[in-house]
């Protein structure tokens, strides 16, 4: 059920506490609270429905829809989720994963290409060409095959920012903006 709260949100029994949630070709995904390596997902809106397409939404959670990012109780857990070039991303804090696919039928997960995995949600951004994220020593761009590093003439006050999973990234005018601590 939708409770009208002046921000909506949704309830549904068999559903955990989402911490992290993102939207990929017709489904919603999200990290559960409790198991962080462990994505699940939604099926599509309408999937069944006898209501009409603007009333439907993401109420059908399957018990057999997840997938662990790359495995249970690993001590990476997920830190990102970004659609990027017909794939989901998935962001852990050692490396990044691509899902590939439509549905529970055909999804392939593999690991991405480029070494460096994401330190938090907020340190994440993507465009048309790139995703942004900090890693531990600076910030990197991907573009779907390698990393760059891209914050190597700021070098020394990203490593003074005292807790760099606070640092938060936006792109504005074609511009990728670090918001951080510093000293």
């Amino acid at each position: 059920r939708v409770v009208d709260t002046g921000i909506e949100y949704i309830i549904h029994p068999n559903l955990n506490k989402l911490w992290l949630i993102g939207f990929h070709k017709d489904r919603l995904f999200g990290v559960p609270t409790g198991d962080r390596n462990r994505m699940v997902f939604s099926e599509n809106p309408g999937n069944p429905s006898n209501s009409p397409a603007g009333e439907q939404w993401y109420y059908a959670w399957l018990s057999v829809s997840f997938i662990y990012i790359p495995r249970p109780k690993n001590g990476s857990p997920i830190t990102a989720l970004i659609p990027f070039q017909d794939n989901l991303i998935i962001f852990t804090q050692d490396k990044k994963y691509s899902l590939s696919g439509t549905d529970r039928g055909n999804y392939f997960l593999r690991e991405a290409t480029g070494n460096e995995g994401a330190l938090s949600a907020r340190g994440v951004v993507s465009d048309a060409n790139y995703i942004y994220f900090t890693t531990p020593t600076g910030i990197n761009r991907w573009n779907g095959a390698k990393d760059e590093e891209i914050s190597s003439l700021i070098r020394p006050l990203y490593m003074k920012c005292p807790d760099k999973r606070d640092i938060t990234l936006a792109l504005w005018n074609d511009t990728v903006r670090a918001y951080m601590n510093s000293e």
